[in-house]
């Protein structure tokens, strides 16, 4: 239990050096658990409690925590004991090593920006007058920022009023993954012409000698959607006779989105067999954990490492 008045060192998700203090009378708060605080003149920031004390800082005015966001801890004191590692490893700053652990939904902030869930209903019936304002705002606005959303409402504290409806699976936070990814479209060719169009226009001998290649093309390969460099290779004709027959409705050019993620094929990679350098390099390492903790490998670059690791792994998982 704390006192009347304890100091907490919390993570905020910032590449920023070291933890933050803020004082609280809070009772029942626990390390690990998600907390609101100010952090600057007016950002609002979800922080992780990494340690409750008493000890008042003596270079700054400590601010108050503004609000508990958890009923319990999202994070143990062994993985908070991980991050410190990983800083300290990978010379980086604690809230680095947060800002990757955890979930955007769990690192409200100011700037987060939200947008209905994708599994809503559109059921409304039961939220309150400020769910209702939200949605009804989102429904006319793609997303909306908390600050944004803090000007819509009337409620005392909007991180707790966000993490509600997060949990009700109402709205989701935006990942910043949706505004980098851009979809890969490619043109393609689509003839939209006829016989009798052909022979009312006035076309010169190359753009004719182009629409026959094509139609020659058209049944050689059946059903085949050609993209605009594949048919100019095929009938080698510059890109200004097609530009010209495209001018004078013989061909159209459709856009279309295609994923730039390949598709992916369920089968397993056989199992390689070591080589005979391998097997002695494998021994040799087996040997060695037999009375160290650590073994230093090395090699160039394609020399098999790699094969190595995975009958390593292998033999973990079968102990």
């Amino acid at each position: 239990m704390l006192s009347a008045q304890s100091y907490i060192d919390v993570i905020l998700p910032l590449p920023v050096k070291g933890t933050f203090t803020y004082f609280t009378s809070e009772a029942d708060l626990l390390v690990g658990q998600r907390v609101v605080v100010q952090f600057g003149p007016r950002k609002l920031y979800t922080a992780i409690v990494k340690r409750i004390h008493q000890k008042k800082p003596t270079d700054y005015q400590a601010k108050p925590l503004l609000a508990i966001l958890d009923d319990a801890p999202i994070v143990n004191p062994l993985q908070i004991k991980l991050w410190d590692w990983m800083a300290k490893y990978y010379m980086c700053n604690l809230g680095d090593v947060m800002n990757a652990a955890l979930p955007a939904s769990f690192k409200l902030a100011s700037e987060s920006k939200v947008i209905i869930h994708h599994t809503f209903d559109g059921d409304m019936d039961d939220l309150s007058e400020n769910e209702y304002i939200l949605l009804n705002g989102l429904s006319h606005q793609e997303e909306l920022s908390i600050d944004q959303i803090s000007k819509m409402v009337n409620v005392k504290n909007i991180l707790s009023f966000i993490n509600e409806l997060i949990r009700k699976e109402v709205i989701q936070i935006k990942e910043e993954l949706y505004d980098k990814y851009k979809q890969k479209t490619i043109k393609r060719v689509k003839f939209i012409s006829s016989k009798q169009k052909i022979d009312d226009i006035k076309l010169t001998s190359k753009q004719y000698d182009f629409i026959t290649t094509y139609l020659n093309l058209e049944k050689r390969f059946n059903n085949k959607r050609w993209t605009i460099s594949e048919l100019l290779n095929q009938v080698n004709f510059s890109r200004s006779i097609f530009n010209n027959l495209v001018r004078k409705s013989i061909f159209s050019i459709e856009e279309e989105s295609v994923s730039r993620i390949k598709e992916s094929h369920n089968y397993l990679i056989e199992e390689k067999e070591l080589v005979g350098f391998q097997n002695k390099a494998l021994n040799e390492i087996i040997e060695s954990f037999r009375s160290k903790d650590v073994c230093l490998l090395h090699g160039v670059t394609s020399s098999g490492k790699t094969e190595l690791y995975i009958k390593l792994i292998e033999e973990q998982l079968r102990k």
